[in-house]
């Protein structure tokens, strides 16, 4: 006798799963635009602006971390949110080119075409790279390939993003002096040519850059140690972050425990706190 139950991981079952079954599937932007009052569209037109704001200064120096021009860099940050405002299902997440990206970019691509001797054809093969990576995830999700994310260790991730994010800040360094300085992915190969032109350093574009640098400092703490909340979540110390992140995982056991209906028992909360710990 044969069984109808048709196998999770199959390939049948997977393209099932994937292939949306309706017109709000396919545009989950229908559904929120269906249920979007008054006070949701004020917010999320006061949230667009203040992206909008942001997004072309950020777009423009991911670009130049990329070695592209500025209208690639506007480009990648426009596109990918209006696509993802039509077919995306979140509305948390952040979409769009990072700082880390933009250096990988760099660094792979440099390693074939000399941005300096053909630009366009260093675009054409960042453009290339954009595709051909898309086109991998695409896929991955579409297989719910999700779990590999799982075998790569926390430590090897942090040690990768610490990493990428001194070497990006000391690539800024001679924009920040204004010294003729090379480009490189090697935290030597930056700061070795830069302590021997530092004495050639333009005292005013220093003054800006330092300038500019306290007044973002000072906006951040203007009313005391920044809150954990996204919009400051920058300015927090590691052991901020610790505690905060314990203080919501704490109010989110409260409220799981909270919405199981019953009588909890000692022995029943107790190992319930116990299994949360753990």
């Amino acid at each position: 006798m044969t069984s109808n139950v048709i196998d999770p991981n199959s390939i049948k079952a997977i393209i099932k799963a994937n292939v949306p079954h309706s017109l709000d599937e396919l545009f989950p932007v229908i559904g929120v635009v269906k249920s979007l009052s008054r006070e949701d569209l004020k917010s999320d037109v006061v949230a667009g602006l203040t992206v909008a704001v942001m997004v072309v200064p950020q777009g423009m120096a991911y670009a130049a971390l990329a070695q592209l021009t500025p209208e690639i860099g506007l480009y990648s940050c426009i596109m990918p949110i209006l696509v993802y405002a039509l077919f995306g299902s979140s509305r948390q997440l952040a979409v769009g080119p990072v700082a880390m990206v933009a250096l990988l970019t760099s660094a792979g691509v440099s390693e074939i075409q000399d941005p300096a001797e053909d630009p366009v054809r260093y675009q054409r093969l960042a453009s290339t790279l954009a595709l051909v990576v898309g086109l991998l995830q695409a896929g991955m999700g579409f297989l719910k390939l999700e779990f590999i994310a799982r075998f790569l260790p926390h430590p090897v991730l942090s040690g990768f993003t610490s990493a990428a994010a001194i070497v990006i800040g000391c690539s800024q360094l001679k924009d920040i002096f204004k010294l003729s300085l090379p480009r490189s992915e090697r935290l030597q190969d930056i700061l070795d040519p830069f302590f021997n032109k530092l004495g050639e350093t333009h005292g005013m574009t220093f003054g800006v850059a330092v300038s500019s640098i306290v007044f973002l400092l000072a906006a951040i703490y203007r009313d005391g140690m920044p809150k954990a909340d996204a919009g400051r979540v920058a300015g927090l110390s590691p052991w901020q972050t610790s505690r905060e992140l314990r203080k919501a995982e704490e109010q989110l056991r409260l409220h799981v425990q909270h919405a199981i209906p019953g009588q909890w028992s000692p022995e029943t909360k107790a190992a319930w706190d116990e299994g949360w710990r753990q």
